[in-house]
């Protein structure tokens, strides 16, 4: 409420720093003492310095005994570094300047005083960031208060960019450095939501060099004329599994078997996984390659080995007239049919069965 006073013991100054900068500062949480006041006054002075800031003639004393002049200069130097965030060795003013010419030149801003007191000129930054908010020129009034406020409360509104100006002040009472505070705000809005655009599109896009596939079918002990199965989970950068648009993402499959190209089915599980089915027929090693944009992801290539089918004895037939009767001295014969787990006939043969008679 009172800048000459509030600061005085480094506390707000440096919880106002460390949530603006993103850092943490060392100050004593609880100064009682005018030491421990100046301790923390310095720390917060000591931390702008190496960010890089260049304060002149203000130390910690002049927080403490609220010296105010000195206070709003660097309020202004704190503004200008992390709101408008003027770049090295260039004029805030200017640049910032430079900006909202190139958003709206028809009106033609050379300053950030009278320019902005018609109240048409803030409805128009706000409609030239944000396209559709207002119908500009018919919702104008001609009175300027009116345009100012609605210009500010549709940005509070739809940008949710804060209101500290009143429309009164931005044209009965223009303040240089208010307005260029206040007309920050818009363009960080288009970084701010640029930046958004850029996250929700890497959290919605999968890395190739954090997907997994895993599975049982991926390791050895498959066996041929089994259909087989194993599962791709879509990972983005973050390390965090994507189940948002744009979706379904193609993760191409390809499998090699001793005898050329195995076909696969790819289904989506609508959660972020995927299911791949093949069919291996032929006993041997398998090559199997999963790849996102031409990249493959971890252990990809993966090499499988497919064993020979194994005839499953409770699923196994033995028929034929040896089974059922015979003749001495005469050969009696009888077939045993491979069967494997899933009770389809194993057609190549070598299988060690045994007949004890």
């Amino acid at each position: 409420d009172n800048l000459a006073t509030d600061l005085h013991d480094g506390l707000l100054l440096v919880n106002l720093l460390e949530i603006i900068s993103s850092q943490t500062i060392r100050h004593n949480k609880n100064p009682r003492v005018l030491s421990q006041k100046l301790e923390n006054c310095k720390f917060a002075l000591d931390f702008l310095v190496s960010e890089g800031i260049k304060l002149v003639n203000i130390g910690p004393n002049d927080l403490v005994e609220g010296n105010l002049k000195l206070i709003l200069g660097l309020i202004w130097t704190i503004i200008l570094r992390y709101q408008i965030q003027l770049s090295s060795g260039a004029s805030a003013k200017q640049e910032l300047l430079d900006w909202v010419r190139s958003k709206i030149p028809e009106y033609d801003i050379n300053n950030f005083t009278k320019d902005w007191q018609d109240g048409q000129a803030i409805c128009a930054l706000a409609e030239a960031v944000l396209p559709g908010q207002m119908n500009l020129p018919a919702d104008f009034t001609n009175n300027p208060v009116n345009d100012a406020a609605m210009g500010i409360q549709k940005a509070a509104d739809n940008m949710k960019i804060p209101a500290i100006l009143d429309a009164e002040d931005m044209v009965y009472n223009a303040d240089e450095l208010s307005n260029m505070t206040y007309i920050s705000y818009f363009r960080d809005y288009l970084d701010i939501s640029a930046r958004e655009a850029e996250e929700a599109l890497m959290r919605a896009t999968p890395f190739a060099g954090k997907c997994i596939a895993r599975g049982p079918r991926l390791e050895p002990g498959n066996e041929a004329g089994i259909e087989t199965k194993f599962y791709i989970e879509a990972i983005n950068a973050r390390g965090q599994r994507v189940t948002g648009p744009p979706y379904p993402h193609d993760f191409p499959v390809r499998i090699i078997g001793p005898k050329g190209e195995v076909p696969s089915e790819t289904v989506n599980n609508q959660d972020g996984t995927y299911t791949v089915s093949y069919l291996p027929t032929i006993p041997g090693n398998h090559m199997i390659d999963v790849t996102f944009r031409g990249q493959h992801i971890p252990r990809s290539p993966f090499q499988v080995h497919i064993n020979p089918a194994r005839p499953d004895p409770t699923r196994c037939l033995c028929y034929g007239p040896g089974l059922e009767g015979g003749e001495a001295h005469k050969p009696a014969t009888f077939t045993v049919e491979a069967i494997n787990k899933l009770g389809d006939r194993i057609n190549n043969g070598g299988h060690p069965f045994t007949v004890d008679v």
